[in-house]
Parts: C-alpha cells; sequence; structure tokens
C-alpha cells in the first residue's frame, strides 16, 4: 500500500510537470513526501516518462529499482523516453484505428436506420424510430424527440426513451423544452455539454425539481430537427429537437457523435415533412380520418387482394350516416355540425380493431373497411360502434350537449365482386337501416341491388 501510494505521487508529478522524472535515490529526494520512509527504504531508484499524444498526457510509463548497488541513470531516462515516445504514438494508433472501426459501423448502422425512416410516411413511427436509432447509435440510455404542436408553437415531448412511464405521462402533451431544448431549436444550432457544471451561470438554466436524480451524467447532445432535412443550406423551418444523454459508458459525447446525431435527426426532419404531405394529401383535416379518394385506394388493393390473392380472407365494408344530421346545421349552425363530425372521427378511430381503415366518405357518411372480417365480425363492431356514438354527449360551441345516433349498412366482399358492387350492397343496407328507423345496423343480402346505386346526395333528406 505504501509503494503504491508512492507510485502515485510520481505519476502525479509526471502528470503535472508534462515531462520525465529521474530519482536516483528516493531516500534522499525533498520533491516526495517524507512520511514514505518505509517506501523509500525498499526503493533505491525510480524513473518515470510520460506518453504524450498531440500535445496531451495519456498515460505514464513508471520503473524502480530495490538493487542499493544499481541506480537509473540519465542515459536510463533517455532510453525510457525514446519507449514513451513510441508507447505514446502505437496507442494513439490503436485508439484512432478503433475510433474508425467505430465510426464506420456507426455510419453503416445511420444508413439503415436513414432508409427506415425515408422508407415511412407514419408520423409516430418516425419519431420512435429515429429515438431508438438515435440511442443506438451513440450507445445512449436516455433520449427524446420534441416538436412544436404547430408552426412558432411551444415544444411538445412526442416520444421518448429511458424515461418513467410517469414521467412521460406527466409531460406528454404539455409545453416542454423550456431549457436547452428550446433554445436549440430558437437558435437552429445544436448544442454539446460535456459537463453541465461547466456552463457558466448565464448559459446553464436554474435546476428543474421534477429532474433531480433523473439523469446519470452530466453530458447530453441536442441538435434541431428541420423540416427540410437539409440544415446545411439554411432552408426549412425548425420544428423541433432530438435530444440523446447518459452514455451506457458514462462517457461524455465528442464531436462525432453530434455529427452523427445531426445527419439522422436531418433524415428524420425530411421524413416528417414527407408524411406531413402526405397526411394532408390522405387525411380529412376536420374529422383526421381518410379522405374518400385515398379510402378507396385502400378499398380497391383490399378487394383485388380478395379476388386475385387474398387466399380466402373474407373483406367487409361498413358505411356509416350520422342520423339528422341537417338539422343539426339548420338549428345549431354549421360549426356546431362540425364539432359533432369531428367528435364521430375520433370515436372511429378510438373504437375500430387494428387493422381496420377509417375513412369519410362524404358529407356525414363515413365509412370503414374491415379485412379478415366477415359479415357478422364487421356488424358486431357496426354494433358496438353504434352504442358508442349514441351513448355520446356532443359538446358544440356555446357549451350545448346534443345526442346524435347513426345508421349503419354492412356488406361481406363476394367471390368476383368488384369494390362498386360491394358498396352498392352496403349503400343499400344503409338505405334500409334508415328506412326501418334509423339507429340499428343492417346486413346487406348477398344479392346484389339492381341498377346504380345511389351518391351520398342522392337520396332525400327523409330517410336520412
Amino acid at each position: 500500500r505504501e509503494r503504491l501510494a508512492l507510485s502515485r505521487s510520481v505519476i502525479r508529478e509526471v502528470f503535472r510537470r508534462r515531462e520525465a522524472l529521474l530519482s536516483t535515490d528516493m531516500g534522499a529526494d525533498a520533491r516526495f513526501d517524507p512520511t514514505r520512509t518505509a517506501a523509500r527504504g525498499e526503493i533505491k531508484s525510480v524513473m518515470c516518462a510520460p506518453l504524450v499524444r498531440d500535445g496531451r498526457v495519456i498515460g505514464v510509463i513508471q520503473l524502480d529499482t530495490r538493487a542499493r548497488s544499481r541506480a537509473f541513470t540519465r542515459g536510463d531516462l533517455d532510453l525510457l523516453n525514446a519507449v514513451a515516445l513510441q508507447c505514446a504514438i502505437a496507442i494513439g494508433n490503436a485508439r484512432a484505428y478503433k475510433r474508425r472501426q467505430e465510426y464506420s459501423r456507426n455510419l453503416v448502422y445511420l444508413a439503415r436506420a436513414m432508409q427506415r425512416l425515408s422508407s415511412s410516411l407514419d408520423r409516430e413511427r418516425i419519431c420512435r424510430d429515429t429515438v431508438k436509432a438515435s440511442c443506438s447509435l451513440l450507445g445512449c440510455t436516455k433520449g427524446s424527440l420534441l416538436l412544436r404542436s404547430e408552426p412558432g408553437g411551444p415544444l411538445q415531448l412526442v416520444y421518448a426513451v429511458g424515461m418513467s412511464r410517469e414521467v412521460v405521462r406527466r409531460v406528454r402533451g404539455r409545453p416542454a423544452g423550456e431549457r436547452f431544448a428550446q433554445r436549440v431549436v430558437d437558435t437552429g444550432e445544436p448544442l454539446l455539454v460535456t459537463r453541465l457544471s461547466e456552463l457558466g451561470s448565464g448559459e446553464c438554466p436554474p435546476p428543474d425539481p421534477e429532474q433531480a436524480g433523473r439523469y446519470a451524467t452530466e453530458s447530453f447532445v441536442i441538435v434541431p430537427i428541420f423540416a427540410s432535412g437539409d440544415p446545411a443550406a439554411g432552408r426549412g423551418r425548425t420544428i423541433g429537437a432530438l435530444c440523446v444523454t447518459d452514455k451506457i459508458s458514462r462517457g461524455v459525447f465528442h464531436g462525432n457523435d453530434q455529427e452523427l446525431l445531426q445527419i439522422l435527426a436531418s433524415q428524420a426532419g425530411a421524413a416528417l415533412t414527407n408524411a406531413e404531405l402526405y397526411e394532408k394529401a390522405t387525411v380529412d383535416t376536420l374529422t383526421r380520418v381518410y379522405v374518400r379518394r385515398h379510402f378507396m385506394q385502400q378499398l380497391e388493393e383490399a378487394v383485388a387482394n380478395a379476388r386475385y390473392g387474398g387466399g380466402g380472407a373474407p373483406l367487409s365494408l361498413i358505411l356509416i350516416d350520422i342520423d339528422h344530421f341537417k338539422s343539426v346545421n339548420d338549428v345549431h349552425g354549421h360549426l356546431a355540425g362540425d364539432a359533432v363530425l369531428r367528435t364521430v372521427g375520433r370515436l372511429l378511430k378510438r373504437e375500430v380493431r387494428t387493422g381496420m381503415i377509417c375513412g369519410r366518405y362524404g358529407g356525414e357518411e363515413f365509412c370503414l373497411l374491415g379485412p379478415g372480417l366477415d359479415a357478422e365480425a364487421a356488424a358486431s363492431v357496426a354494433e358496438r360502434l353504434r352504442g358508442v356514438i349514441a351513448a355520446h354527449e356532443f359538446r358544440v360551441p356555446g357549451g350545448l350537449g346534443l345526442r346524435r345516433t347513426a345508421s349503419f349498412g354492412v356488406a361481406q366482399h363476394l367471390p368476383g365482386e368488384s369494390a362498386s358492387a360491394l358498396i352498392a350492397r352496403a349503400d343499400r343496407a344503409l338505405y334500409e337501416a334508415k328506412r326501418e328507423g334509423r339507429n340499428r345496423v343492417v346486413i346487406a343480402s348477398e344479392r346484389p341491388p339492381s341498377g346504380r346505386h345511389r351518391s351520398p346526395a342522392s337520396e332525400p333528406e327523409s330517410p336520412r
């Protein structure tokens, strides 16, 4: 233990002076702690040389001898310095090679992650994959993605890794990022912090009590996300920020980490922009379900698959019409009608089975496509939705609560049947539900109706 303590004092001296050290007689050397007499009695002579790479001490070589008749000389120290120089070069080259290998692996992983992002048009999936890829890429245990709720609006947490469910539930949907993330979004410049304690008081916001003990390290990286995905070109607005912290190694982040993270964030920005454009083209802005054109494309593909390669799996279509909807607009105004339509769209998206496709067929009519559902299963879904809508109180402007019901027509795809024929049978079933008193579910017969089926606006209001 005494010898170890002495070695530490010698090494500290070499690190401090950044030059080699030679003691020919430890017992008489005043540079060291006089209390280490026991160790001095054992060690006759010591020499120590720093390993210097790029002007920085990366290690130390120490030799000592107990031979009373043999003490190290200046020539021995010169030889040790030469050995230390070669060791420093070898260690530096090995570390550089390791970094290059790691960087190459990261680039391969980054390319795959970017490919996954570019192939998706699902906003939630893009956000999830971006955060998970960031943590895997940089070896982190915590990461998060924050986006503006609207252009110029506050940041909101969209997805996070490494946070407890309670924290995510408390933060999600609320304005967030008043600290460093907000600064990155406002300036459009990335932020790399090796140690939070090294920031000046003007740079470091006051501690957040809610974040106390949440992070294991003080190092983190935050990069901006641009709508264009090309921050270098200065195009596009800043829509959010990507944050990572707490390396598994407990180490600090470096410039390469920031560079890789910014590349990934740029691809995420491009993917989110594409997803936004896709959503505008396919999703109804009022009800947040698919527009009729996109729904019909999905229906045509599903029917073609059922006709030519579906393997016998059933396919059903449900048409939905809000009962007496015209009276809502006439009595309470079109804003009230919009509120009812918006709520019905939300209820349908919340209640339908996974894999079902929901769209707005026209006006107050909605449509559901059920791959894998036969007529009875689809009717069961429709009956549940009918009950949900009938039991719901629709809040409209002015605080008024309205009650509304809906009618449902269900049709299962028949062998060889076209999409238009399937719609015609479901439409006829919906008409029958209206004629029989509304607020009910009717399953279409397997016999196609004669003549052309009506459009959503072609029938008179009375059966509606």
